[in-house]
């Protein structure tokens, strides 16, 4: 690459790195990242695209607390639960983000909702025993 290196070129090879399946510059970009919202949510980014879904949680949920108006955050920590089974946990963070935002989320939020209900009943029935 030409000209000096910025924040935003190594966020972006980060992310090809992990693309490409590059182990070895997936390390190299990682160590350049700081502590910058921009460098962390590509971090988050990362660790849920490698199914690292708790390091992912950690990070949003961080930043959720440090910038509280970046509500969207609420969607990405929900969805984090969501991969770890914590399903009624995502639900209510969704809940908390549809009381801000209404209409159009409104609609994805039941879709999403009742996807999550519908695999807490299938899981429950396993748990118990039964086939579905």
């Amino acid at each position: 690459m030409q000209g000096s290196s910025t924040k935003l070129q190594t966020r972006i090879l980060f992310h090809c790195a992990h693309k490409h399946n590059d182990e070895s510059n997936l390390m190299t970009y990682h160590q350049q990242l700081s502590e910058s919202t921009e460098d962390q949510l590509s971090l988050a980014a990362i660790h849920y695209l490698r199914s690292h879904f708790q390091e992912a949680t950690d990070i949003y949920k961080r930043l959720l607390l440090e910038n509280r108006e970046f509500l969207a955050l609420n969607v990405y920590v929900a969805l984090c639960y969501c991969k770890l089974d914590y399903y009624d946990v995502s639900l209510e963070i969704l809940a908390v983000y549809l009381q801000v935002r209404g209409s159009v989320v409104r609609v994805l939020w039941f879709v999403l909702a009742a996807a999550l209900r519908r695999r807490m009943s299938y899981h429950s029935v396993l748990a118990q025993g039964g086939t579905i």
